[in-house]
């Protein structure tokens, strides 16, 4: 699969960007930079992947949350991992998000897929990025 980025038209949230592509909000913003790798076989992390290739993964999965982060996605990209891990096959998400993190929606997707997941994010202003795992519904650091 090729990468596959999708944006939401009209969305509320949605960031704005100046005519160069860059970020009009950068030196006030609250954005984290997220990327999610879901590691198994790739029959078990389908569903996903089929669900973020549509504007509304959210409800294709079956997750439903008032005041959830994700609530403020607007856009991201999927791909399929080039390289396989002993730990098997992985599928790629990255996308931005205002203020938290998705934990709730990452344990989730975790638990209904039975599927270790890790986050790798950057809060903003921060070089040095911070990863959280999880797997079965546990948190790993």
């Amino acid at each position: 699969m090729k990468e596959i980025n999708l944006i939401i038209p009209d969305h509320p949230y949605s960031r704005k960007y100046n005519s160069l592509g860059g970020c009009e909000d950068i030196k006030s913003h609250q954005w984290i930079h997220c990327n999610v790798k879901f590691i198994a076989k790739p029959v078990a992390y389908d569903p996903i992947k089929k669900a973020f290739c549509t504007l509304s993964p959210f409800t294709k999965l079956g997750w439903r949350m008032l005041n959830c982060p994700t609530e403020t996605i607007s856009r991201w990209t999927i791909k399929d991992s080039p390289v396989a891990t002993q730990e098997g096959d992985s599928l790629w998400l990255s996308f931005e998000i205002l203020e938290k993190i998705p934990d709730a929606f990452l344990k989730f997707l975790s638990k209904k897929f039975e599927i270790k997941i890790k986050l790798t994010y950057y809060p903003p202003y921060v070089i040095q990025s911070k990863e959280k795992i999880f797997f079965e519904n546990k948190e790993i650091f």
